[in-house]
This record gives structure tokens, sequence and C-alpha cells, in this order.
């Protein structure tokens, strides 16, 4: 396998730092789609490219900071945030598509 390089890091971008968890949760939820929807012919060497690391480092840092905006409770000094917090965010920002809800 090859290494896979894009013009830019995370750390080109404002915030970048601190966008880890979320551009590897972005990149490991494009994986299994990918995987998933492929499963009977999967080509990983087609699925890496320097497009789409560099799209999920993107996406990754514009999650982190609409979590970060979104949360009045996250400063704007952490580094780190914890896949747990990620993933909270993403199903709590999903539009809810049940037909009825409940309340406790």
């Amino acid at each position: 396998m090859n290494m896979i390089q894009t013009s830019i890091s995370q750390y080109s971008l404002p915030d970048g730092k601190s966008a880890c968890t979320c551009i590897a949760i972005e990149m490991s939820s494009s994986l299994l789609k990918y995987l998933n929807n492929n499963s009977d012919n999967i080509n990983i060497q087609q699925f890496l490219t320097a497009d789409r690391l560099q799209s999920m480092i993107l996406a990754g840092s514009d999650l982190y900071n609409s979590l970060k905006q979104s949360q009045s409770d996250i400063s704007s000094e952490v580094e780190h945030l914890s896949p747990e917090e990620v993933l909270a965010f993403l199903h709590s920002s999903k539009p809810d598509t049940s037909s009825s809800s409940t309340t406790t």
C-alpha cells in the first residue's frame, strides 16, 4: 500500500489541531459506508485517495467547529474531545424522523 498525502493537514486549518477525534469519526463513518455499499467489490486503494483524505480533514474540522459553536460548555481552550462527546453531538443534531415523540 502506498502512502497518501494531501496538500493540507489538520494543522493547516483554524482549530484543526483540536479536531483529531472529529476527523477520525468522519473517516471511520465514510469507510464504514463504503464497505457497506461495496461489500461485493471492495477496493480499499480506490477508496483511500488524497482527495478523500483531504475532504475528511475538512469535514472533521467543520464538525469540530459546529460542535464547538453549539456547545456553550465547551471552552475555546478545549484541545480535544472524546469520541463520546462527538457521537452524542451527532446523535442530538439529527432531525427527529419519528412521527410521534414521547416525553418522560
